[in-house]
């Protein structure tokens, strides 16, 4: 993916989770449901469950219909993969509608991300930011949660969040893939104070390197209400 679309992506993304986050009055507190209530809200748009025909391997769908939008995810599936369907599937609404697909049938390796379909890519890059937002991600390392935390509190995988690392690194650092891929397994998997230095750090420069390429976080970090 080009540099010049994952910043559209991102600001497409940050345009809906910031007014979340600002209007929570922390970072910490922060829920993906909260901005697809919003949405829901706001727009012509729609989410519902629905049973897939399993022979069909299909387990998130976006319709587009006169001008209305439904995304539908496959209940039977467990609570993490239902909860990526749904925002993968808000990503195809937030990306691709009125491009002229009008339907998009997801399976699960394209929500799982094994797919080359630059579609698709897309589609999961602003999932991972609806559930884990960039200003989030940046002050959680600041203040120390370690991977699992981070997992844990936005409800993101810890392969949605290694990858996550990784084009991050890669896009705002411009380190290579192999260091990316590097920096990503010391936060994950090293252990003692040594990761939460290492993450402290990471936050830090992620911030910086935002900020020096007009990307900062829009949200006033420091008038917000840390209620632990």
């Amino acid at each position: 993916m080009k540099l010049k679309r994952y910043f559209e992506i991102s600001n497409a993304v940050r345009s809906i989770t910031d007014n979340e986050v600002r209007n929570i009055g922390s970072y910490h507190a922060y829920n993906f449901q909260l901005a697809l209530h919003s949405l829901v809200s706001s727009e012509p748009l729609a989410i519902s469950p629905y049973h897939f025909d399993s022979a069909m391997d299909v387990i998130g769908a976006f319709v587009e219909s006169d001008s209305f939008y439904k995304v539908y995810y496959d209940d039977r599936e467990y609570i993490a993969r239902q909860n990526f369907t749904k925002v993968h599937e808000i990503g195809h609404y937030i990306l691709h509608k009125g491009h002229g697909q009008s339907l998009f049938r997801d399976g699960s390796n394209s929500v799982l991300g094994k797919t080359d379909d630059p579609i698709e890519i897309e589609a999961n890059v602003a999932a991972s930011m609806l559930l884990l937002p960039d200003v989030c991600l940046i002050y959680a390392l600041q203040d120390g949660w370690n991977f699992e935390q981070i997992c844990s509190i936005y409800g993101i995988s810890k392969s949605s969040l290694f990858v996550r690392l990784q084009q991050v690194s890669e896009v705002y650092f411009h380190n290579s893939p192999q260091k990316s891929l590097s920096g990503a397994k010391i936060i994950r998997y090293r252990n003692g104070p040594g990761r939460v230095a290492f993450g402290k750090m990471f936050g830090r420069n992620l911030e910086t390197m935002m900020t020096r390429q007009d990307m900062s976080p829009r949200v006033n970090m420091q008038s917000l209400i840390y209620t632990y």
